[in-house]
């Protein structure tokens, strides 16, 4: 590992942020296992733990639409109706036989915070993380189609 990369965060349940091709802000919560860009883990960036509650402290803007159940979905919807669609890393509680390694859509804001809405400290943390299409259109997202260097 690199001196200047923060280590994966090994079972530990946190979040990284995307945005999409209109600039809409997305949530990955990796549930202690799914794959995070190295890019993410860049040590000149915000430390993952800390990006929940800088998103967590954004201005409640939007009703949420849930798209999955997911075992509790409070902080799913809490940060969801800060305009941020929310992605989780499901294949945790599945068989490794049916894994599907992707992040898949939990739910969606109605009204989508934009990236030009962030504090610049969250506009740096997505800078470069960036997947074609719009998450309104998207049911999941793999990390290996968007970034080589994956780190899990």
């Amino acid at each position: 590992m690199d001196a200047a990369t923060q280590p994966y965060p090994s079972q530990i349940d946190c979040g990284w942020l995307v945005s999409d091709e209109v600039g809409h802000l997305a949530m990955l919560i990796t549930a202690g296992e799914g794959p995070i860009p190295a890019l993410a883990l860049e040590g000149s960036r915000l430390p993952l733990d800390d990006l929940g509650g800088l998103v967590d402290a954004l201005e409640i803007c939007s009703e949420v639409e849930f798209v999955v159940d997911v075992p509790n979905p409070a902080s799913f919807i809490d940060l969801a109706r800060r305009g941020v669609f929310m992605f989780d890393w499901t294949d945790v509680h599945r068989t490794e036989a049916g894994q599907r390694g992707i992040y898949e859509l939990v739910a969606k804001p109605r009204t989508p915070r934009g990236v030009v809405d962030l504090p610049p400290v969250l506009t740096q943390a997505i800078s470069g993380l960036e997947v074609s299409g719009r998450f309104s259109d998207l049911g999941a997202i793999d990390p290996s189609r968007y970034w080589r260097d994956l780190r899990a």
